[in-house]
């Protein structure tokens, strides 16, 4: 009598079939889980590249303008436009000047001022160094002349001054000076000048304007009662360059 076989305990795990191998063919896949990623792509040495951890994102409608601003070709096709355009404007500039330049090749002579010289608008001083120092200093001697003054030799002191002095000017100084004579003379008046300071403000081949810088004193009457008035002032002469030397042509005091 046969003694029956016991049966195994039921497992809660299902058996998986083994898979068979055929003859003369790879071996059979394995759904067991292996921890070498190499096994995934048979016959591959390098590791699979890493998965990107940053999502890529598809740009909104601002940044594809963006990048057409940043693109090579339009920077190219704009800075070809700016320098058409720079070139353009030089064109412009240098034509304005040749237009200007052709119609009058010699600068313009203008007066500046009431009685100023005529000289170029570029160029206030025209002659040589030489010329303009001697009229300067032909202008401040007679500055001296003309204003310094006293009671006792009044006339005489006129004529001296209108030497220096061309005819127009002389005959009008002469009329100035003879409507203050008998003034000047009965409160025994006494004008002396110093001159502290000269310089050309503007000069042509003929003409100059020089600017002394004086010191003014007027003493009226003598001794104890006499009284002595300060005052700096300038003046502003016009020279005229004759066979006879520099003539005071114009006198502006201020």
């Amino acid at each position: 009598m046969t003694r029956p076989t016991p049966r195994r305990p039921a497992s809660s795990r299902a058996a998986t079939p083994r898979p068979r191998r055929i003859a003369g063919g790879p071996p059979p896949a394995t759904s067991e889980p292996t921890d070498d990623p190499r096994s995934e792509e048979p016959g591959s040495d390098e590791p699979p590249p890493p998965a990107d951890p940053w999502p890529v994102e598809e740009p909104d409608e601002e940044d594809r303008g963006d990048s057409l601003l940043n693109s090579p070709r339009l920077t190219r096709i704009l800075l070809v436009l700016a320098a058409a355009i720079a070139l353009i404007l030089v064109a412009e500039a240098a034509w304005a000047i040749v237009s200007e330049v052709s119609e009058d090749d010699e600068p313009k002579p203008a007066r500046v001022a009431e009685g100023a010289i005529p000289v170029p608008e570029d160029r206030p001083v025209l002659p040589n160094e030489l010329a303009v120092q001697e009229g300067v200093e032909a202008a401040a001697k007679a500055v001296e002349k003309i204003v310094n003054r006293t009671f006792e030799g009044y006339d005489q002191e006129v004529d001296e001054a209108t030497a220096l002095m061309t005819d127009d000017f002389a005959e009008e100084y002469r009329q100035t000076t003879d409507d203050v004579r008998d003034e000047f003379i009965r409160r025994r008046t006494t004008v002396q000048v110093r001159v502290v300071g000269q310089g050309v403000v503007r000069a042509n081949d003929t003409e100059l304007q020089a600017l002394v810088f004086l010191n003014q004193y007027v003493i009226r009457a003598q001794g104890k009662d006499a009284k002595t008035t300060y005052t700096p002032y300038r003046a502003l002469l016009t020279m005229v360059n004759t066979d006879a030397g520099w003539l005071v042509e114009d006198l502006q005091t201020e």
